[in-house]
């Protein structure tokens, strides 16, 4: 279900690319791509001081997770944007 929307947003996105009238919509997608990266980078920071195990097993599940839906929504957006090219 979650990488369903995640892929519905990232080509609703995509295809907005090509439009500037609706700038909203990349503007809106960029913040969550950076957000992703920011919340996996900061799992990681916080990962160094923890000392319980269950956290830092759910730590390193977070960071790899954002990760994942960071690069999926990005490598759809390429993929949109090179298929637009040729």
């Amino acid at each position: 279900m979650a990488d369903e929307i995640v892929k519905n947003v990232a080509w609703k996105v995509a295809s907005n690319l090509s439009n500037r009238s609706d700038q909203f919509d990349v503007d809106f997608a960029f913040v969550q791509i950076t957000s992703c990266t920011l919340v996996s980078s900061t799992a990681l920071a916080v990962l160094k001081f923890e000392t319980n195990r269950e956290r830092i097993k759910w730590l390193k599940e977070v960071s790899v997770q954002y990760k994942l839906i960071r690069d999926e929504m990005r490598d759809t957006m390429l993929d949109y944007i090179r298929r637009g090219e040729k």
